[in-house]
């Protein structure tokens, strides 16, 4: 069931004031837009298609130094098809992350910490469920 002319103009509303108050929630929701998993996927072909050029002409690089019998040449041939070998392998996920989000070490710092507690209290609770426990065996007072 779609939504009547009233309710869209209503949410239309609350969209645009929520743009206004908060602007660092609407540039990450304009930057969200922009990581939809066809945009993924598409950034994610490109790289391994230029990746398998970069290494195919590194490839012909050493071929060319092996021809003409230069070293140099050849070893940057190598590094060349390394790199494209690199690129066409390599994940986008890490440039692709927004701003705001955590890094891969606060992820794992906060996986460290939730093991910690489990350790601690014998239960898989994360580290905010442990606090907010503790904040309410206290009576949530000073």
């Amino acid at each position: 069931m779609g939504l009547s002319e009233h309710e869209k103009r209503v949410l239309d509303e609350l969209e645009r004031s929520l743009y206004a108050d908060d602007e660092p929630l609407a540039r990450r929701f304009k930057e969200a837009a922009g990581q939809t998993p066809d945009i993924r996927r598409q950034r994610n072909a490109s790289r391994r298609v230029a990746g398998v050029f970069v290494a195919v002409a590194g490839l012909g690089v050493i071929l060319l130094a092996v021809i003409i019998h230069y070293v140099l040449i050849g070893l940057a041939g190598f590094v060349l098809t390394l790199l494209g070998l690199l690129l066409a392998t390599s994940s986008s996920a890490s440039l692709d992350r927004p701003k705001g989000s955590p890094s891969a070490a606060a992820v794992a710092t906060e996986a460290a910490a939730a093991k910690a507690v489990k350790r601690a209290t014998g239960t898989a609770r994360t580290i905010r469920q442990y606090f907010e426990d503790k904040w309410d065996n206290r009576g949530g007072n000073f």
